[in-house]
Protein backbone atom coordinates (compact mmCIF):
# COMPACT_ATOMS: atom_id res chain seq x y z
CA UNK A 1 0.00 0.00 0.00
CA UNK A 2 2.80 2.40 0.89
CA UNK A 3 4.51 1.69 -2.44
CA UNK A 4 1.31 2.44 -4.36
CA UNK A 5 0.94 5.76 -2.49
CA UNK A 6 4.56 6.74 -3.25
CA UNK A 7 4.07 5.79 -6.89
CA UNK A 8 0.84 7.81 -7.09
CA UNK A 9 2.56 10.88 -5.56
CA UNK A 10 5.51 10.56 -7.92
CA UNK A 11 3.22 10.25 -10.95
CA UNK A 12 1.17 13.24 -9.78
CA UNK A 13 4.28 15.34 -9.38
CA UNK A 14 5.51 14.25 -12.82
CA UNK A 15 2.14 15.17 -14.33
CA UNK A 16 2.24 18.63 -12.75
CA UNK A 17 5.76 19.23 -14.01
CA UNK A 18 4.90 18.02 -17.50
CA UNK A 19 1.84 20.27 -17.68
CA UNK A 20 3.89 23.33 -16.66
CA UNK A 21 6.53 22.75 -19.29
CA UNK A 22 4.14 22.51 -22.20
CA UNK A 23 2.00 25.56 -21.31
CA UNK A 24 2.53 29.19 -22.13
CA UNK A 25 5.73 30.74 -20.86
CA UNK A 26 5.24 32.81 -17.75
CA UNK A 27 6.60 36.31 -17.90
CA UNK A 28 8.36 37.68 -14.88
CA UNK A 29 8.47 41.45 -14.71
CA UNK A 30 11.98 42.61 -13.89
CA UNK A 31 12.32 45.05 -11.03
CA UNK A 32 12.11 48.73 -12.04
CA UNK A 33 15.35 50.45 -12.93
CA UNK A 34 15.93 53.41 -10.66
CA UNK A 35 18.16 56.34 -11.46
CA UNK A 36 21.31 56.43 -9.37
CA UNK A 37 21.01 58.66 -6.31
CA UNK A 38 22.11 62.25 -6.85
CA UNK A 39 25.56 63.29 -5.74
CA UNK A 40 25.28 64.91 -2.32
CA UNK A 41 25.75 68.66 -2.27
CA UNK A 42 28.63 69.71 -0.06
CA UNK A 43 27.91 72.88 1.85
CA UNK A 44 30.27 75.60 2.99
CA UNK A 45 29.76 77.48 6.20
CA UNK A 46 29.81 81.24 5.77
CA UNK A 47 31.30 82.89 8.85
CA UNK A 48 30.89 86.52 9.81
CA UNK A 49 34.01 88.04 11.34
CA UNK A 50 34.93 91.54 12.47
CA UNK A 51 37.74 92.48 10.08
CA UNK A 52 38.33 95.90 11.63
CA UNK A 53 36.52 98.04 14.16
CA UNK A 54 33.61 98.70 11.78
CA UNK A 55 34.02 96.26 8.88
CA UNK A 56 32.24 92.96 9.17
CA UNK A 57 33.38 90.44 6.57
CA UNK A 58 32.02 87.10 5.36
CA UNK A 59 34.54 84.28 5.19
CA UNK A 60 34.69 80.59 4.34
CA UNK A 61 38.27 80.27 5.53
CA UNK A 62 38.67 78.65 8.93
CA UNK A 63 41.98 80.52 9.33
CA UNK A 64 40.23 83.89 8.88
CA UNK A 65 37.51 82.73 11.20
CA UNK A 66 40.12 82.23 13.92
CA UNK A 67 42.25 85.28 13.07
CA UNK A 68 39.47 87.86 13.55
CA UNK A 69 36.78 88.43 16.11
CA UNK A 70 34.11 85.82 15.32
CA UNK A 71 30.44 86.84 15.13
CA UNK A 72 29.13 83.40 14.16
CA UNK A 73 27.98 81.19 11.33
CA UNK A 74 25.47 82.98 9.11
CA UNK A 75 24.64 80.72 6.12
CA UNK A 76 25.38 77.45 4.38
CA UNK A 77 25.93 77.50 0.62
CA UNK A 78 27.00 74.94 -1.95
CA UNK A 79 30.74 74.70 -2.51
CA UNK A 80 30.38 73.87 -6.23
CA UNK A 81 28.59 75.58 -9.13
CA UNK A 82 25.51 73.82 -10.43
CA UNK A 83 22.15 74.22 -12.06
CA UNK A 84 20.10 76.93 -10.35
CA UNK A 85 23.08 78.38 -8.47
CA UNK A 86 25.04 81.59 -8.82
CA UNK A 87 28.50 82.60 -7.53
CA UNK A 88 28.48 84.59 -4.30
CA UNK A 89 31.57 86.76 -4.17
CA UNK A 90 33.32 88.84 -1.53
CA UNK A 91 34.40 92.28 -2.70
CA UNK A 92 36.77 94.76 -1.08
CA UNK A 93 37.14 98.50 -1.65
CA UNK A 94 40.39 100.00 -2.95
CA UNK A 95 41.56 101.02 0.53
CA UNK A 96 40.85 97.48 1.87
CA UNK A 97 38.78 99.01 4.66
CA UNK A 98 35.34 97.71 3.67
CA UNK A 99 33.96 94.42 2.39
CA UNK A 100 30.71 93.58 0.61
CA UNK A 101 29.18 90.31 -0.61
CA UNK A 102 27.17 89.91 -3.80
CA UNK A 103 27.00 88.65 -7.34
CA UNK A 104 28.24 91.91 -8.88
CA UNK A 105 30.75 94.34 -7.35
CA UNK A 106 29.52 97.63 -5.92
CA UNK A 107 31.13 100.74 -7.43
CA UNK A 108 34.73 101.10 -6.27
CA UNK A 109 35.04 97.47 -5.13
CA UNK A 110 36.96 94.58 -6.66
CA UNK A 111 36.65 90.80 -6.38
CA UNK A 112 38.49 89.36 -3.40
CA UNK A 113 37.21 85.75 -3.51
CA UNK A 114 34.25 83.51 -4.33
CA UNK A 115 32.49 82.43 -1.14
CA UNK A 116 30.23 79.75 -2.60
CA UNK A 117 27.30 79.08 -4.90
CA UNK A 118 23.90 79.83 -3.35
CA UNK A 119 20.70 78.73 -5.02
CA UNK A 120 18.86 81.30 -7.13
CA UNK A 121 15.39 80.35 -5.90
CA UNK A 122 14.35 80.98 -2.33
CA UNK A 123 12.38 77.71 -2.28
CA UNK A 124 15.63 75.74 -2.39
CA UNK A 125 18.10 75.42 0.51
CA UNK A 126 20.73 78.11 0.97
CA UNK A 127 20.72 81.77 0.15
CA UNK A 128 18.28 83.23 -2.30
CA UNK A 129 19.41 85.33 -5.24
CA UNK A 130 21.05 88.46 -3.88
CA UNK A 131 22.63 91.52 -5.40
CA UNK A 132 24.53 92.82 -2.38
CA UNK A 133 24.71 91.58 1.19
CA UNK A 134 26.05 94.15 3.59
CA UNK A 135 25.89 93.01 7.21
CA UNK A 136 24.89 95.75 9.59
CA UNK A 137 25.38 95.78 13.32
CA UNK A 138 23.63 98.39 15.47
CA UNK A 139 26.44 98.39 18.02
CA UNK A 140 28.96 99.29 15.29
CA UNK A 141 26.76 102.15 14.03
CA UNK A 142 26.45 103.92 17.37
Amino acid sequence: MLQKTKLACALSALAVLASCAGGPQSTVTPPPVFAPPPTPTKLRVLYRVLYSGTDRMTSVDFGERNAYSFDGEIYYVSDQPGSGRTPLNRYVNAAATDHADGITPPDGYSLEETLGYPWTQASLPGLGLITTLRPFCLSAAT
